[in-house]
This record gives structure tokens, C-alpha cells and sequence, in this order.
């Protein structure tokens, strides 16, 4: 966890900075002040930034847990998901041979369906991303639009850091019944 969130430098940086502080004041005093001031300034924002980012996340991360619950609830362990998503994946506790990704399916719309068809795809998660492949073959899914035979059943979206996914379901598929939902 230091590494990856840079908190090594963070807790080296800290007492760097104090002793640089220190070595200004003591030699020249008359910019000690701004020094301070200034660094002070850079610190808080910062730290709005940083909280800023936080709050994204969390609200990210509460529209991936809406999509796992709703797999979880509703998935046939029979049948296949397309999702690209790995956070849903991680969510859902859905076991991972379950999942299908786009590194191994076709790059154009026909031969997409098709491949879903094939591996009985019950759900496709769509996310709005660059790297996402049912983002480049069906763009209109960002609005909604079915992909195939395969309509929209669940949405959810965040309008800070943009995370939108939808989860699509096999207009031929047969219908669970949950009596959680």
C-alpha cells in the first residue's frame, strides 16, 4: 500500500520539508514566511483535490456495487456474463469462470452477438470507457439502445469521475424469479 499510493515519498517528504523549512528561517529569515504561507497553500489544495477525488470514488464504487448486487441477485450460474468491468466482477463474488471478457471476443458487431450467443451469454455489461468493446461496437448502448436481442434491464451512473454501466439481459433468456426483488 506505500508504494501505490505514494505515501513512501509522503513519509520521507514530511521531514524534508520541515528541515528545509527550518534552513530557510535560520539563514534567511525575511522569506521564511512565504515559504511557509506558500507551502501551506499548496498543502490544502492538495488535500481539497484529494478529497475531491475521494468522494468520486466512493460514488463510483457505489455504482459498480448496484450492478454486482443486481447480478448476484438475479445471475443463472448456468449461463455466462460479458463484463469488462473487473470491480462488478470482483462484487458480485460470482465465481470468475462465469465471465467472459472482450480479450477473447470478436471485434465487429456481427461476430460479437454471435460470440454471445454461442457461449450463452444470460447478461452483458456495457460501460462507457475508451477501452471498452461494447462501447466501440454499440455506442448507442450509452443511451439505452438494445445490443442484439440483449435489452437493458439495469443502469447506473455517476456524473463525477463518469462511470456509466449497464447491464443487459438476453431477450430470449427465461426469467428468474427472486423473491428478494
Amino acid at each position: 500500500m506505500f508504494p501505490r499510493y505514494g505515501l513512501i515519498l509522503f513519509s520521507l517528504g514530511i521531514p524534508i520539508l520541515s528541515w528545509t523549512y527550518f534552513a530557510i528561517k535560520k539563514r534567511r529569515p525575511h522569506l521564511a514566511r512565504r515559504v511557509l504561507v506558500g507551502t501551506t497553500v499548496l498543502c490544502t489544495v492538495n488535500a481539497i483535490a484529494q478529497f475531491a477525488g475521494g468522494v468520486g470514488e466512493l460514488h463510483r464504487y457505489t455504482a459498480q456495487r448496484q450492478v454486482a448486487d443486481y447480478l448476484r441477485a438475479n445471475f443463472d450460474p448456468k449461463s455466462k456474463i460479458f463484463c469488462d468491468e473487473g470491480t462488478v466482477r470482483a462484487l458480485s463474488g460470482i465465481e470468475p469462470e462465469a465471465f467472459l471478457t472482450s480479450a477473447d471476443a470478436p471485434k465487429e458487431r456481427r461476430g460479437f452477438i454471435d460470440y454471445l450467443q454461442e457461449h450463452h451469454v444470460e447478461y452483458v455489461i456495457a460501460i462507457q470507457d475508451e477501452t471498452s468493446l461494447t462501447d466501440r461496437l454499440f455506442p448507442e448502448s450509452e443511451y439505452g439502445d438494445p445490443i442484439g436481442n440483449y435489452e437493458l434491464v439495469e443502469a447506473a451512473h455517476t456524473k463525477f469521475l463518469l462511470t456509466n454501466i449497464h447491464v443487459y439481459r438476453g431477450a430470449n433468456e427465461p426469467q428468474i424469479q427472486n423473491p428478494e426483488r
